[in-house]
């Protein structure tokens, strides 16, 4: 009992230690765009969970990449998996540049390392001059676009990474305007269920409608506040991640 007792602190402790280092790889700080805001939320379903985001700045201050991905599985296995990613990411040079051809980096130099495990993504980059924002997807949830009233889903061909050598991706563009609002996520939210087994992806819309004048910061609040309501509970069976982006 005594060296069961022993090894349950040291693997406490160890994933204490490991919480802390993925807590780095998440930006902790905003990074700033002429006339744009962030926010974001990150609820892993452990302590370490398998969701990432990362802004990666451009040649010139006027551009700004953001970056989302979801790891299949959780946990340990998951989490040193984003940590790869951010390591491949940080190694990505000019491929950053275009959204289809950082996503097909990112899937060669995943390729057979992963262990079976797989990864969905979304890369856009947004130019604050123009205010177009292009972006190419590998099989993640698709961005909603709120625009006043109306959702728009940012729709992209693209398949899963990590799995298949030598796979391309559609690159897609949209002109944004004065009080856009995008809500990256993971499936983590949409996929969260009630006790009558009904998802959040089906009440989301209403809820984003709703919220759609709030400022970029309240409106995540604010659907994090409905997921909780709508789980009545404040566990989850998958980790919840989300970042948004207004543009002011």
């Amino acid at each position: 009992n005594a060296i069961i007792k022993t090894k349950n602190y040291q693997l406490l402790q160890e994933l204490k230690l490991a919480e802390k280092i993925q807590q780095k790889l998440i930006p902790s700080v905003f990074p700033y765009l002429l006339n744009t805001r962030f926010a974001s939320l990150y609820k892993p379903m452990e302590n370490i969970g398998g969701d990432f985001f990362d802004f990666i700045k451009g040649e010139q201050e006027k551009s700004l990449g953001i970056f989302i991905s979801d790891v299949s599985g959780h946990g340990v296995p998951a989490a040193l998996i984003t940590s790869m990613l951010k390591s491949v990411l940080d190694s990505a040079g000019e491929k950053m540049l275009e959204p289809h051809e950082l996503l097909s980096y990112v899937n060669r130099r995943l390729v057979g390392q992963t262990s079976g495990n797989f990864l969905t993504a979304f890369y856009g980059i947004y130019d604050s001059e123009s205010k177009l924002f292009k972006y190419s997807r590998a099989s993640h949830n698709y961005p909603f676009l709120l625009r006043e009233d109306s959702i728009i889903p940012l729709k992209s061909k693209g398949k899963i990474l990590g799995i298949m050598d030598d796979l391309s991706f559609e690159e897609k563009e949209i002109q944004l305007e004065k009080g856009d609002k995008i809500l990256f996520y993971t499936d983590g939210l949409t996929e969260a269920t009630n006790i009558s087994g009904d998802e959040f992806e089906d009440v989301l819309p209403d809820i984003l409608v709703k919220n759609h004048r709030s400022p970029i910061t309240s409106l995540i609040e604010s659907v994090y506040h409905e997921l909780l309501k709508f789980r009545e509970d404040y566990r989850f069976e998958d980790d919840v991640c989300m970042v948004g982006m207004e543009i002011v």
